[in-house]
């Protein structure tokens, strides 16, 4: 590919990207179902447990994330410091609250070289957190709660999960025309597989990972896709369609493909089916419910 058509890709991903953020809801992470996390005009936050207050956390000189996790009576967080060092990215570190005891405890210093932390989800007795840069850098970390060791688990930011099954990716730019590798970790086992080093979508549904592999591009502006399953349990792929003409995808499902074309100053919203490729034109309200 020669430099003009590098560049011009490059800037139809940053036009597509701005698009699809203002849109696309991502992958929830924070705590167990119950528990939510709301920030205060102090740098804190408000954990509420089935719409009732639980607790307040504050931390002197920083600020407290509001995507947390809860085990048990222990609710896990991450604060950055108000205190930014010569290249920019803050301080950040894993905390601990006890609900009962009140008692708060400063864990693992999260200060390497990314900007900021998310934690993500607790499983198999250890905390998964994101490592994150502006620049979409990520990687996906492990702590041991029993022992307090982090580890690194891949160059790649959490992306969906199934039982003990994490699906991480390379970079949060879901459904562009950037390609980038998606692994599978199982946190049981502590293997990793990579599934794929270029796809351009993917979605976790129950025990299967669907993703697309981009093709040829086209004049119109759509690509061509080839759409894989993924069996996150025995790792078996197969090939559920080729030559599948899209744009900016959102979301695959068994059945569909649901994809955008974001032309200023309209976009256009379509469904198509997998099987018999027929594609129908789908309202904005009804295409966001369907990719929610």
């Amino acid at each position: 590919m020669d430099n003009k058509k590098r560049i011009f890709r490059r800037l139809l991903v940053l036009l597509m990207t701005a698009c699809f953020f203002a849109q696309t809801v991502f992958p929830v992470t924070a705590a167990a179902a119950s528990y939510k996390a709301v920030s205060d005009s102090s740098g804190g936050i408000r954990v509420t447990k089935n719409g009732k207050t639980v607790t307040k956390i504050q931390v002197s000189g920083g600020y407290v994330s509001t995507q947390i996790a809860v085990s048990g009576q222990n609710i896990y967080f991450v604060v950055s410091s108000r205190t930014s060092r010569s290249n920019g990215n803050p301080y950040c570190y894993l905390y601990r609250k006890n609900i009962s005891t009140g008692k708060v405890s400063r864990l693992k210093s999260l200060s390497g070289s990314y900007y900021g932390y998310d934690i993500e989800t607790i499983s198999g007795g250890s905390i998964y957190i994101t490592g994150w840069n502006p620049s979409d850098n990520t990687a996906c970390y492990r702590y041991y709660i029993s022992s307090g060791k982090l580890s690194k688990v891949v160059s790649a930011g959490y992306g969906a999960q199934y039982k003990n099954y994490i699906v991480c990716e390379s970079t949060k730019t879901h459904g562009s025309w950037v390609t980038y590798p998606i692994y599978v970790y199982n946190t049981k086992t502590g293997k990793k597989t990579c599934v794929t080093k270029s796809a351009a979508a993917y979605t976790l549904n129950g025990k299967y990972l669907y993703y697309a592999t981009t093709g040829d591009y086209l004049n119109s502006g759509a690509i061509t896709y080839t759409i894989r399953r993924y069996d996150v349990t025995t790792g078996k792929k197969s090939t559920i369609a080729k030559n599948i003409k899209a744009y900016h995808i959102n979301k695959i499902t068994p059945t569909y493909l649901y994809y955008a074309d974001y032309k200023y100053p309209k976009t256009t919203y379509y469904r198509c089916t997998l099987k018999t490729k027929r594609v129908v034109t789908m309202s904005k309200s009804s295409y966001l419910s369907k990719t929610k």
